[in-house]
């Protein structure tokens, strides 16, 4: 049986509520990853994250990719200069 915060799988929209939350989660992570996240993001963040499932599985997801990235060797191409393109060859 399907949580009530979940619509099952196929159901009109399930997939656009999960693509929504993904986008609003890596915009939580670009906010709280900033110089100075003010604590009124984190608290923002959190009534976000405990809204609702599909919030906490795309936050997952984020920090999933996020831990990943971690592990890539420094010195990468592209790497080196966050905020920037990399170059055109």
């Amino acid at each position: 049986m399907s949580s009530p915060e979940r619509p099952p799988p196929g159901a009109a929209g399930a997939g656009e509520e999960e693509r929504r939350a993904l986008r609003e989660a890596a915009a939580w992570h670009t906010r709280l990853r900033g110089e100075a996240a003010a604590p009124e993001a984190h608290a923002g963040w959190q009534r976000w994250h405990a809204a609702s499932a599909a919030h906490r599985r795309a936050w997952q997801k984020v920090q999933t990719v996020e831990a990943r990235l971690a592990r890539l060797p420094a010195g990468l191409p592209g790497l080196d200069a966050p905020g920037r393109p990399p170059a055109r060859r």
